[in-house]
């Protein structure tokens, strides 16, 4: 980032991904700011007002970790008085959060079901972010875990792939826990295919999607960033003499063009690679494998990553030269995300399990980006 670096909180980039993802427009079947798509019963501005709410869980979530993932707690007087233990022993470390997690997973548990009953208490009883209490605090968990087992200096990067073990871990060891209760949801699509034996419901993200979010976090990452350091170079070139306010107008619109289009090539890659439990409880898993078929024909990642490569590695007068070329091509991903959309909503279907995966990866890319200055209540 070009700006001055600031020290966000955790709960402001989990909500800044949830507003990201709402603003994208256009998403198949999904609600934007200018259309409800497939939807019947909700629109940009009830999804807009969970936010705050979304907003309080997170830090109150941030909160109950503190207290209940106290080591000194859980340690003996010999243990503690073990620098060894609690500096190196990250396997040691490792199974007492974890006997934390099992033995206080009632408490969590009964925490976020009370968020939850507000939440759609909050909206009439719709269904706007119900699989974002549970994905969330998934990778709250996982944030925490990771700061006392990997030892995390407040100037160290994040290492993604050390945070995807333990994300992984906990995701499986929360679907074993939930799975020996009597909690799970029984009136939704995702829990429509797990009584037909079909994986697809949250419990199967938990277990399944998290890694293509890692894998996407790690390919798209270092793009979105070398291409935020491409969008600066550009408008600090606009400050030179003899480019018309007109040209700079049509230029930043195709940088912006180019950003949405990347996240929708991540959207439409997680859409291929993983069951979207609320298209398949809703229609059929064929209709669902269809759709992923379809997507993946329109939108190959080798061609993408190789064209929005191209176009990082042009200087800024080139871009400039042929910024109508390049427009002209992310025109064309523009009606293909557009063609797309209209089959979904022709179909009366919406990928909402893809759109909380999808958050998870606006999470993580963030997080990357922002950990060196990340601000835990932990």
């Amino acid at each position: 980032m070009y700006f001055k670096k600031y020290s966000p909180s955790f709960s402001s980039i989990l909500i800044k991904a949830i507003v990201l993802e709402l603003s994208l427009e256009p998403k198949p079947g999904l609600i934007t700011p200018v259309s409800v798509n497939s939807h019947k019963d909700m629109d940009f501005f009830l999804m807009s007002d969970s936010h705050p709410l979304l907003y309080s869980y997170f830090e109150e979530f941030e909160k109950l970790c503190s207290k209940i993932f106290n080591i000194s707690d859980y340690l003996t007087v010999s243990e503690k008085n073990n620098s060894r233990i609690k500096e190196t022993n990250e396997n040691y470390m490792e199974n007492a959060l974890f006997a934390l997690l099992k033995n206080n997973f009632a408490t969590i548990l009964s925490f976020c079901r009370k968020w939850e009953l507000q939440l759609i208490e909050s909206t009439g009883y719709i269904n706007t972010y119900k699989g974002i209490i549970f994905n969330f605090a998934v990778i709250i968990l996982s944030v925490y875990f990771y700061k006392i087992l990997v030892h995390t200096k407040s100037n160290d990067n994040l290492d993604l792939k050390k945070l995807q073990k333990i994300t992984l871990k906990i995701g499986q060891t929360v679907v074993q826990l939930k799975n020996s209760t009597d909690s799970l949801p029984s009136a939704t699509y995702g829990a429509r295919l797990r009584k037909n034996g079909i994986p697809g419901d949250i419990l199967y993200q938990a277990e399944n999607g998290y890694s293509i979010c890692f894998d996407r976090a790690i390919i798209y990452g270092p793009l979105l960033k070398n291409f935020i350091y491409f969008k600066k170079n550009i408008r600090l070139h606009f400050k030179k003499k003899g480019i018309a306010d007109s040209l700079k107008i049509q230029i930043n619109q195709t940088l912006y063009n180019i950003h949405k289009a990347v996240y929708m090539q991540v959207f439409f890659e997680i859409f291929t690679k993983a069951l979207d439990g609320n298209i398949a409880g809703k229609k059929s898993v064929r209709i669902n494998r269809d759709l992923q078929k379809y997507i993946e024909k329109l939108f190959k990642p080798e061609l993408f990553i190789t064209f929005i490569n191209k176009i990082l590695h042009s200087d800024p007068i080139s871009f400039i030269s042929n910024h109508r070329a390049i427009s002209k091509e992310i025109g064309k991903f523009n009606n293909k995300t557009n063609q797309t959309n209209n089959l979904f909503i022709k179909l009366n279907v919406s990928p909402g399990g893809t759109a909380d995966l999808f958050l998870i990866f606006l999470v993580l890319n963030d997080l990357h980006e922002q950990f060196k200055n990340l601000i835990l209540k932990f």
